[in-house]
Order: structure tokens, then C-alpha cells, then sequence
């Protein structure tokens, strides 16, 4: 081989080894796992070429034995990431800005930082030892399971698209539900809850609230519920202090909805306690000091002053109060 022929061929051999970068795996079973895929080859050793993975937009490994998820940087493309029933403490989900399914469950994960996605629709990170979960920053979350984690604070107030919440055996002594109005599912029983307002939530259809320390419980949305009331679909055992379950139609709850409550139960449409709405009647009293500027509905659209519905008032000093005129 002449000399010229060599240059080009070394040139040719330096050029491939540039192109042909690699991401490091440093888990084992990680890249086991990958391989079983038929993403990577051959044995385990600690890499994967990047290109092989940087199509990638749906990544299962769940049940693969996997305690670290370092190399997660190379899948740019990813969108759904399945990494249920490992041995995780910790996932970085900051390198995946376009992942809006996140199915983590039994690990043991103690935080997640969920601030670079948000594009996030579905999370299911129950069976966990998180204390927090910070969710302000997913506008299109819709579907939020947390469950048997150690969580005691849920701000889900941002969460507008928020059809279905389940955050059942946490430490939660506290549950504002007034801003999700779309939402249909909720199960949060096993926390220690003491009041729960659900009457800005018109779509509820599954619900339980059993095994709290619930004293309030206010189900009138101002129009007949939506609820399905069943052994699997409506629980509210469990909660021995609750004396009176304020309802559109009071009668419809004694005959549907008393079996699935300790005994003692009664309903009326306003209980007058903690949980009823703040204001009732034909006649609303405003402070001198600010002036009604819009009446919305709950899904925030401006309608005008009605009975028999409930309503949302803005004032000019910016608060906001839920009211229910009933004629």
C-alpha cells in the first residue's frame, strides 16, 4: 500500500470511530435488557451506540432487575418510558423533554423532577416512598396515579385536564379539588382527610374516600350526579365522624348512595358545615371594597347569574368565590 493510499484509508478508520459514539450503560441489566430488545448486541459492556437508540420513542424494561438508568440522556426521541418493578431510588427525567407517558411503579423511587416535562399526560409512579411530587408545571396532565407512596401535600390547582386522580394510602390531611373540574375518577382513600369539597367537580363517575377521618363531605355540583354507584366504583366506609353528605338531590342519596357509608349518614343538598358551599340563596353580599367583574362557570366560561347551577364570581381585587343560588 502506498503512502497515500494509507492516509486515506486512517483518515477513513478516524472519521468512522467519530461518527460511531457511544452512550454509556453503566446497569448491567439495563443493558440486558437492551439486548433482549435487539437495541444493543453481543455481551454486556457498558454501551450502546448512540444512534441505535436515538430513534427510540417507547422504552420498556419493566420487571428487568435495574437499579440505575444512567445512559437515558441518548434516547432524545423518547416519549413513553415503562420502568415499573425495578430496584430505582432515583430516575432523571430532565433529559427526556418529550415523554408524556411515565409508568414507574414499585420502585424505590424517594423524589421525581418533573420540571423539563411538560408535555407529561400520564403519571403512574404508585408503590414508591415519595414524599412530594411537584406537578405546577404539566398544564396537559390527565392521568395521575400516586398511590401507597408517603406523599402528606398534593397541589393538583394546575393541573386543569386532570380526568383521573388517585392518590390513595398517602399521609394527605388536606385535598383541593376546586380547580378540576373535568375530572372523573378519584381514589383517595387511606390518607387522613378531614373535609372534601367536590362540588366543583360536575364529571365525577368513580370515587372513594373510604378509611379517613372525613367530618364534611359535599357532593352538590348543582346538577344530578354523574356518580356510579357500585362495591368497585363508589367507597366511602371507613369514616365514622360524617354525619351528613350534602347532595343535588338528597332523596337520590338515601336511596343510592347510604349503603356505601356507615351507618348514621344522612344527606341533604346544604349541610352548612365546612364543605358547603360558600355561599347559598337568591342574595349575594360584595364587600364595598371590590366589585363583581365576571360570572363563569366551571369550566371558566362567562354565562350569566343563574339558580340551580354553581358558578364561580371574580372580583376586580383578583379573588375568586364558588357560589350556588338555588330558587
Amino acid at each position: 500500500m502506498n503512502r497515500s493510499h494509507f492516509l486515506i484509508t486512517a483518515f477513513i478508520s478516524y472519521c468512522t470511530c467519530i461518527q460511531a459514539q457511544f452512550t454509556a450503560i453503566p446497569d448491567e441489566n439495563f443493558e440486558l435488557a437492551l439486548i433482549a430488545m435487539g437495541v444493543d448486541t453481543g455481551e454486556p459492556d457498558g454501551q450502546v451506540l448512540t444512534e441505535d437508540i436515538a430513534d427510540i420513542d417507547d422504552l420498556n424494561v419493566i420487571d428487568a432487575g435495574i437499579s440505575d438508568l444512567t445512559g437515558l440522556a441518548g434516547f432524545v426521541a423518547l416519549e413513553r418510558l415503562h420502568c415499573a418493578d425495578n430496584e430505582l431510588d432515583n430516575i432523571d427525567l430532565t433529559v427526556l423533554p418529550l415523554l408524556y407517558y411515565l409508568h414507574c411503579n414499585d420502585n424505590n423511587l424517594t423524589s421525581l423532577d418533573l420540571s423539563m416535562n411538560p408535555l407529561m399526560r400520564t403519571i403512574l409512579c404508585t408503590g414508591n416512598e415519595l414524599e412530594a411530587i411537584d406537578t405546577d408545571n404539566l398544564p396537559v396532565l390527565r392521568q395521575f396515579a400516586c398511590g401507597d407512596n408517603n406523599i402528606s401535600e398534593l397541589d393538583v390547582s394546575n393541573n386543569l385536564e386532570l380526568d383521573g386522580l388517585y392518590c390513595q394510602g398517602n399521609s394527605l390531611t388536606e385535598l383541593d379539588l376546586s380547580a378540576n373540574s373535568v375530572l372523573e375518577s378519584l381514589r383517595c382513600n387511606d390518607n387522613a382527610l378531614i373535609q372534601l369539597d367536590l362540588s366543583a367537580c360536575p364529571e365525577l363517575e368513580t370515587f372513594s374516600c373510604s378509611n379517613n377521618f372525613l367530618t364534611c363531605l359535599n357532593l352538590n355540583t348543582g346538577m344530578p350526579s354523574e356518580l356510579e354507584y357500585d362495591d368497585e366504583k363508589f367507597q366511602a366506609m371507613g369514616n365514622p365522624e360524617l354525619a351528613c353528605v350534602e347532595v343535588y338531590n338528597p332523596e337520590w342519596g338515601a336511596t343510592n348512595l347510604s349503603p356505601f357509608f356507615d351507618g348514621g349518614v344522612s344527606f341533604s343538598n346544604f349541610c352548612d358545615n365546612a364543605c358547603s358551599s360558600q355561599s347559598s340563596g337568591i342574595q349575594t353580599v360584595i364587600p364595598e371594597h371590590r366589585t363583581l367583574v365576571k360570572v363563569m362557570d366551571y369550566l371558566g366560561r362567562e354565562v350569566p347569574v343563574s339558580f340551580n347551577k354553581p358558578l364561580i364570581y371574580l372580583f376586580d381585587d383578583g379573588t375568586v368565590e364558588r357560589v350556588f343560588l338555588w330558587n
